[in-house]
């Protein structure tokens, strides 16, 4: 099993043996808090101030087993494949360390899948498109003085769920080839190393 984590995240969660054991069961209580219910800043802030630990080691260690605990439920790990994850890849060996985490994962394996299945999202998706080009046919002798432009009206079929609704939109060709480059920088941000790691973890 190969754990999907970035270098950042595997080097807070090994920063973790550098705690006493009281405070990582408070991170590892707190990340799985938030999993549920989404981070919040003021309980990272004051679980520093309880734990006196600086709040951004307090942020990234949460995060990092937030991000261990998201990657062993979405590959559906056994205790084997966990524990060969923890010694070889994340480097933790005989830490007992690997205990604590291994016996969280097992625990809370079933609220952890509950949790995520809820947070699945259903976004419509796209079926078809129409598109029409409208022009105005005016006589040459008021074409010096005419404005006129192409409007262009594009018809998106959209299903959300059972339904499937349509969307029309009305642009010019200016503003078409404006959104068209939009588009492409989106695609394009798409392929960056950043928004793979997220999608990955999605």
């Amino acid at each position: 099993m190969l754990l999907i984590l970035s270098d950042e995240h595997k080097q807070c969660l090994l920063s973790l043996r550098d705690f006493d054991d009281s405070i990582v069961e408070q991170f590892i209580r707190i990340a799985v808090e938030f999993i549920d219910r989404g981070i919040s800043s003021k309980m990272i802030q004051n679980a520093a101030n309880k734990l006196a630990v600086d709040s951004r080691t307090v942020e990234e260690s949460i995060t990092a087993l937030m991000q261990f605990f998201v990657e062993s439920v979405r590959q559906r790990s056994n205790d084997l494949q966990l524990e060969d994850a923890l010694i070889s890849q994340l480097g933790f060996g005989d830490s007992p360390l690997v205990g604590v985490l291994m016996e969280q994962c097992r625990s809370q394996r079933h609220h952890l899948t509950s949790s995520l299945n809820n947070l699945d999202i259903a976004l419509p998706t796209y079926r078809d498109m129409q598109w029409r080009l409208d022009v105005e046919i005016i006589p040459s002798k008021y074409l010096r003085s005419s404005t006129s432009l192409p409007i262009i009206y594009i018809k998106f079929r959209i299903a959300h769920g059972n339904e499937i609704n349509s969307v029309v939109i009305e642009t010019d060709v200016s503003n078409l080839i404006h959104l068209t480059h939009v588009l492409e920088e989106a695609l394009n941000e798409l392929k960056s190393p950043s928004t793979r790691r997220l999608m990955r973890a999605l």
